[in-house]
């Protein structure tokens, strides 16, 4: 049995190659820093804007999801406050949707091919962990007030929010 010979190294490129190969990669680099630069400016001025389905409000948020401004429909007042809540949170969801994709379509030109572009981008389909799910009816959360009313007592120690004895006597 006779031992294997390793492979030739394969012959090096000529100067002349290399100076080619490296200003292809530089020019190529150049494209892709212009895209980057001119990618995040688009993605700087997405906004997007949406109303709830029954018009009562409406948002709109940046690429990143911010809510940038609410306006409530004179109708929104007059419903209880657990169900309005349920409405902004679903229409900004929404709205973010809306970002996402522009964001998306601006970044997939942009971006090196083979690029997971759900990496990238806001998921507005996933749950934040802060913010309640806006299905059905939002359960209405007890509210711990940080005073207690003029004719209620309380017998929690004095807060390091207030000086001592400031508690209940306000």
């Amino acid at each position: 049995m006779t031992p294997e010979r390793p492979a030739p190294d394969p012959p090096l490129p000529t100067a002349e190659q290399a100076r080619d190969a490296v200003a292809t990669r530089t020019a190529e680099l150049g494209r892709r820093l212009e895209a980057a630069a001119t990618a995040r400016e688009q993605i700087a001025a997405v906004r997007a804007r949406t109303r709830s389905d029954d018009g009562l409000v409406t948002v709109e948020v940046s690429a990143r999801g911010t809510l940038l401004d609410l306006q409530l429909a004179p109708g929104a007042t007059a419903l209880p406050a657990d169900r309005l809540a349920v409405l902004v949170l679903g229409t900004v969801r929404r709205a973010t949707a809306g970002a996402a994709e522009q964001v998306r379509a601006v970044l997939e030109p942009a971006v090196a091919p083979g690029t997971d572009l759900d990496a990238l981008v806001l998921d507005p389909a996933a749950p934040a962990q802060d913010v309640p799910e806006p299905v059905g009816t939002a359960p209405v959360r007890a509210v711990r007030r940080s005073e207690p009313a003029a004719d209620e007592e309380t017998d929690e120690p004095d807060s390091w929010l207030r000086p001592a004895g400031a508690g209940a006597d306000r």
